[in-house]
């Protein structure tokens, strides 16, 4: 797989066939239209190339209340890949080129730089400054230079479109299995063990706490979770957010490994959460929370017994 980050790289793009979009999670929506370039690449014997930004438009656009992101860029590759795409362009995102006009986005874009033979989108795919292009302007602009348009409809679950907003929702809401099931795959954190308070040492559960997360972090509560740790993978109980019981009141996210022991401080430590037992509260003394974590460990251990997704 190649990740194109710069103009000049585009040079190496010959006959492709393209799907461009930010792809935030490579939900099963994505999946679809992945797939679908993927095949349609096959036929013309072109490039599959998945066209994102980095970063993303809202970023730049509207950079205070810009939704949080569900996968990091190197994330979104590798899942991208993972779908047997060859070529992912994470194209330089500016205001200078948040300001083309669709017509110029066509021309200079998808024409010069990216040499495609056919395009694949989502019915309600916008383009260009303001968001002022769409699929029927592109229909347009395709036709006289023998560009081929795909039109892949969203893929539903319960009569609601599965997106990138819609697995947002189920996230802050804590349905973490609603959100696994839209993304096709456990949703994950990625960041560094920072050092804590170490309370859970001193009860006997010592936490990982994670730092430098810079995607959402899902509704507070204990969730049943995957610790990635380099090559190795250990069952977790995960608390996200206050510990009211010593009076901390700052969200964390502190992962118990269960089986784990060593030294994890300044370690990346990804997180693949599974399933949300219970609400974060407060305990009357530390030996019901020692109580309550027992019974968290054992329900992780349950599960991992008989996993889903």
């Amino acid at each position: 797989m190649r990740l194109l980050r710069c103009h000049e790289q585009l040079s190496d793009i010959q006959n492709s066939v393209v799907s461009i979009g930010n792809f935030d999670g490579v939900h099963l929506g994505h999946q679809r239209l992945i797939q679908q370039t993927k095949s349609i690449a096959e036929r013309h014997k072109a490039q599959a190339v998945i066209f994102t930004f980095d970063p993303s438009p809202s970023e730049i656009l509207r950079a205070d209340t810009a939704p949080h992101a569900l996968t990091t860029m190197s994330l979104r590759a590798q899942l991208i890949e993972r779908e047997g795409i060859d070529t992912i362009v994470a194209y330089p995102t500016d205001s200078t080129f948040l300001a083309m006009a669709p017509e110029v986005f066509f021309e200079e874009i998808i024409l010069k730089q990216l040499r495609a033979l056919a395009l694949v989108e989502g019915p309600n795919f916008c383009f260009g400054n303001r968001r002022a292009g769409n699929i029927d302007t592109l229909e347009t602009l395709t036709r006289p230079c023998n560009v081929e348009l795909h039109v892949v409809e969203p893929y539903l679950h319960d009569n609601q479109v599965i997106s990138s907003s819609w697995i947002r929702q189920r996230l802050h809401a804590g349905e973490i299995q609603q959100a696994n099931f839209g993304l096709n795959r456990p949703y994950g954190l990625q960041g560094v063990v920072c050092r804590g308070s170490e309370r859970g040492r001193s009860i006997g559960f010592p936490t990982a706490n994670l730092s430098q997360v810079e995607t959402l972090v899902p509704a507070d509560g204990v969730y049943i979770a995957s610790a990635k740790v380099e090559k190795d993978v250990f069952p977790a109980a995960v608390n996200i957010g206050p510990n009211p019981t010593f009076q901390e009141y700052q969200q964390k996210i502190e992962a118990h490994l269960v089986g784990f022991e060593g030294n994890l401080y300044n370690l990346p430590l990804f997180l693949e959460l599974h399933e949300r037992l219970r609400d974060t509260r407060s305990f009357e003394n530390p030996d019901a929370l020692v109580r309550q974590l027992e019974a968290d460990v054992a329900a992780v251990n349950r599960w991992f017994e008989n996993p889903a997704l």
